[in-house]
């Protein structure tokens, strides 16, 4: 059967929501990222604290990913899915994580909007991105 492939990602889709993904946080997991940032700091390894080692601001990326997945898989035609890109989006985090929560990720879709930098309403910027996940055009 062949399917008709949409040419751009539809308006439509403004509104769809991904309910509570469940992740379960553990020290590991904390002192682990903030050792792939190469943070020094003690209290993002104490594991005699009674909430475990801090959480480190960004740390949130890493239980919210999964809600973002599943909330691009049910939005974006495979066929589109390289050419989405995710430009900002708004968190609310209610108090900073700790080693022992279980926490819910809800995600949804605010905006779809065309960039009229160029002819295509999606646009593809060749770069490199660097462990502070910010993109460089390569340009």
């Amino acid at each position: 059967m062949n399917r008709l492939v949409p040419a751009a990602i539809p308006g439509k889709i403004v509104g769809t929501e991904i309910g509570a993904v469940s992740t379960s946080l553990d020290a590991r997991w904390l002192m682990a990222y903030s050792a792939a940032l190469g943070l020094d700091d003690p209290r993002y390894y104490d594991t005699a604290s009674g909430s475990g080692p801090a959480a480190h601001p960004l740390f949130p990326v890493c239980y919210e990913w999964p809600a973002v997945q599943a909330l691009r898989a049910r939005t974006i035609h495979e066929t589109l899915l390289k050419l989405a890109v995710h430009s900002t989006h708004h968190v609310v985090i209610h108090r900073p994580p700790t080693a022992h929560d279980r926490l819910l990720t809800r995600a949804q879709v605010t905006e779809v909007r065309p960039n009229f930098a160029r002819p295509n309403p999606i646009s593809i910027w060749p770069g490199q991105c660097s462990s502070a996940r910010k993109c460089m055009s390569s340009r």
